[in-house]
């Protein structure tokens, strides 16, 4: 009897080693960030004016052997709004009116960072330290307790670090995900796992400016149509387009392979902060540009149609 009554202690014990190892497993696993048609909607308002806008990452591009995604920005609302009816921007359908490439972004997963490149002014995604034109670390998803985030969301790191007061894991968006919790200053604030900051993708802001209403409304991966996503007046620019530009980075000569589908009436390139640098005409199938004039940098190079616009970037050295 008490050998029975050991075999069944001892089987008992092996599976309770089991199920813990495996939701332990289960909450070590590591939810990445950088996903196609991962979407965010945020919603902001001040001075009577209500914002509702987001960010979608669709697309590769290859740059000095880093893979990267494209990052888009879409407004779906931009106006004032008094007194709006309460809950109206929380469940969508969210109809885009605009949408913008705004940068490239990437995901190392073994060190769990995620590092972005802007393609604009700060301006344009209201960011304080992310500054456009390098590649820049935007969040570390690895820190522990007592460990501080240093990396381009943090508006003032050197008056207010953000130091990791806390680590846990919470069952959000359909995934266990790991939060970095700071509340040594004015409010609390965190940082989560494949999403971010739940106030602004590019700035822990509340943190700074606790009375901000600045916050994230509905995350989502998925096709647009999955993720109540609907375009309304936005310009048909096509990104799928399989258009070869060699080389890249590139000197002198930008080299172009069109599909013959596409009759190409003009190019224009512009820079990081959208400003239009050189235009002009193509002829044939496979086009050259000289760009000997342009400085070292990233551009967008598109290509215009009497109905689309096709669009790349590239890099001068």
């Amino acid at each position: 009897m008490k050998k029975s009554n050991l075999l069944i202690t001892l089987i008992y014990i092996l599976i309770s080693q089991f199920v813990l190892s495996k939701i332990q497993a289960q909450n070590d696993q590591y939810v990445p960030m950088v996903k196609e048609n991962a979407t965010w909607v945020y919603y902001d308002s001040y001075d009577n004016r209500t914002l509702v806008y987001g960010f979608v990452i669709k697309g590769d591009t290859i740059v000095d052997s880093n893979m990267y995604k494209k990052l888009y920005k879409r407004i779906y609302y931009d106006g004032v709004k008094q007194n709006p009816e309460p809950g109206w921007y929380e469940t969508g359908p969210y109809n885009f009116q605009e949408e913008k490439l705004i940068g490239w972004i990437r995901e190392e997963e073994e060190s769990k960072k995620v590092y972005y490149f802007i393609n604009t002014n700060n301006q344009e995604i209201f960011s304080f330290n992310c500054n456009a034109g390098i590649e820049t670390l935007l969040y570390d998803f690895d820190l522990q307790v007592g460990d501080i985030l240093e990396t381009c969301v943090v508006p003032y790191p050197d008056s207010h670090p953000f130091t990791i007061d806390a680590v846990y894991t919470s069952d959000l968006w359909g995934f266990e995900r790991r939060v970095l919790e700071n509340n040594t200053h004015s409010k609390t604030e965190v940082i989560i796992e494949g999403i971010g900051s739940p106030t602004f993708l590019f700035n822990a802001i509340n943190l700074y400016f606790p009375d901000l209403p600045a916050r994230l409304l509905y995350y989502c991966h998925g096709t647009d149509e999955e993720c109540n996503q609907f375009p309304t007046s936005i310009k048909n620019i096509i990104e799928d387009v399989p258009i070869k530009i060699y080389p890249n980075p590139v000197m002198n000569k930008l080299h172009i392979e069109i599909p013959t589908a596409y009759q190409i009436d003009n190019y224009q390139i512009l820079n990081t902060l959208g400003q239009t640098v050189k235009t002009g005409e193509l002829y044939g199938s496979t086009p050259q540009i000289a760009i000997d004039e342009l400085r070292s940098g990233w551009y967008t190079l598109l290509l215009h149609t009497k109905e689309h616009t096709l669009r790349e970037t590239f890099v001068k050295q």
